[in-house]
């Protein structure tokens, strides 16, 4: 027992000189080469030695073309001729030209530099046409310095300074080519839809930045497309237009016209016509020829299919006019589908006398009974009728027919399956004008009720016009 003790001592004797040596050992090492403990002492300080940050002379360029904003070298623009000063906490200061040293300064330390960076305050970037945008007005840029004063401290000092982005003026406008109208005719209602004479029109715009623009009413519209490059707010009118792009007071003969763009005016002498429905009014209308279709059934409001007005497409109509001349309207679609107050179908059609010539409008409405009628936006003349069909039930079918014509000679009241002599035109789809409903009721023979088709029509036409230029517009901002 007393041999084991003996053992187990020395056991412990060799485990605590295995622990004491060691320490001893790098206590001296420690002593012989100045070691220190520095996990205590504080890491030093007041690296942002830099108090602030200022602008001593602004750049060259403060003021900028809108269009100057969306090129390449804006941002440049804003160092070129900066001087800017740096105020030391020890009441020192150091004055630097970015001309001169550039975005970077070396402050002399391996890791003691910074760098200068600029940032404009409510400025877009367009990723379309892949350049920056800043409307109009006063902006500030903000310049910021980022000093690495060491490889772990980066301080950040700013100044500010402001710029002034500007459009610029259109100084004159001069007309390089006329309008294709300078001959005229007035719609029936007795205006002219100032479109008509933008048409074809040239012109040179000048502007106080130096430029100059060729615009094109057939390629820019009412507003030139340099407008939007260079941030003007404008477009193209003619004096005496109403909201709705017509000139209602023309007078008759030769006149002038004046255009204005943004302030700026230029004139033409042009001739104002009577209408040729005026002129030459229509004093007939006959039903030369019958849809092709043959109906099984009364149009309905339920059941459309068999709607006259929808389904014209063969028919011919004879439009004589007071000087003995005719035309004969071959009918194919309708512009559209539509509904008067009441709910019964109409469809609008629209032909040309002539190329260029002002379009007729033409609407034909159902009346049941395998009835419709026609009316015509630029005359009173109305004329019933009734088609071809296959008959149901108790009544037999008819070959279709005239039924009390409001035209001045009355026609035969059995249809002709053949047109007569005249200039044909075929129906076809209107460009710049649309039409209304004849309002007449179900069943009624459309007598005299033309009229108020007309003014709907009319009203419709000045509306398709103000469509027409507000689908040319864009937005600048």
């Amino acid at each position: 027992m007393k041999k084991r003790t003996k053992i187990l001592s020395i056991l412990l004797a060799l485990m605590l000189t295995a622990t004491l040596v060691p320490t001893a050992l790098v206590q001296v090492f420690a002593s012989d080469y100045e070691w220190e403990d520095t996990s205590s002492h504080d890491e030093p300080e007041n690296y942002d030695y830099i108090e602030f940050f200022e602008i001593t002379k602004a750049p060259d360029k403060t003021e900028f073309y809108y269009s100057e904003v969306k090129k390449e070298d804006f941002f440049d623009k804003l160092y070129d001729g900066l001087e800017f000063r740096f105020n030391m906490k020890d009441g020192s200061s150091i004055d630097y030209s970015y001309n001169e040293t550039g975005d970077y300064i070396d402050f002399g330390g391996i890791d003691d530099y910074g760098y200068l960076s600029v940032d404009v305050d409510d400025i877009e970037y367009d990723l379309y046409n892949e350049c920056y945008i800043l409307s109009p007005g006063k902006h500030t840029v903000r310049y910021t310095f980022t000093h690495h004063a060491t490889a772990i401290n980066t301080y950040d000092y700013t100044a500010t300074q402001e710029i002034n982005v500007i459009v610029p003026e259109l100084t004159s406008i001069e007309i390089t080519k006329a309008t294709d109208n300078t001959t005229i005719e007035k719609y029936y209602g007795g205006y002219v839809g100032a479109y008509d004479l933008m048409e074809g029109l040239e012109m040179l715009l000048t502007f106080n930045d130096g430029t100059t623009y060729n615009y094109s009413y057939d390629e820019d519209f009412e507003v030139p497309a340099c407008f939007y490059e260079k941030g003007i707010d404008g477009e193209l009118k003619i004096q005496g237009t109403d909201e709705y792009g017509i000139l209602n007071n023309l007078p008759l003969g030769d006149t002038e016209i004046t255009y204005e763009l943004s302030g700026c005016t230029a004139t033409q002498k042009i001739t104002v016509l009577e209408n040729e429905f005026i002129l030459n009014p229509i004093t007939k209308l006959e039903l030369t020829k019958l849809p092709d279709k043959e109906f099984n059934a009364p149009y309905t409001k339920e059941d459309e299919s068999n709607s006259i007005a929808y389904n014209m497409k063969g028919a011919e109509l004879t439009i004589s006019r007071e000087n003995g001349e005719k035309n004969v309207i071959t009918f194919s679609e309708g512009i559209y589908k539509g509904h008067d107050d009441d709910g019964n179908a109409f469809a609008p059609y629209v032909y040309f006398t002539a190329p260029k010539t002002k379009p007729i409008f033409i609407n034909v409405k159902d009346l049941g009974d395998y009835k419709a009628v026609f009316s015509l936006e630029i005359t009173d003349l109305t004329l019933e009728f009734s088609v071809k069909n296959t008959g149901t039930g108790e009544k037999p079918s008819t070959p279709g027919e005239v039924i009390n014509p409001t035209t001045p000679s009355n026609p035969s009241s059995t249809v002709p399956t053949s047109s007569q002599g005249g200039a044909s035109s075929t129906s076809d789809t209107a460009t710049k004008d649309t039409v209304s409903s004849n309002n007449t009721s179900n069943g009624a023979v459309a007598t005299g009720n033309v009229a108020v088709s007309a003014i709907l029509l009319s009203v419709l036409l000045l509306a398709a016009g103000v469509m027409a230029v507000i689908g040319r517009k864009k937005q600048l901002f």
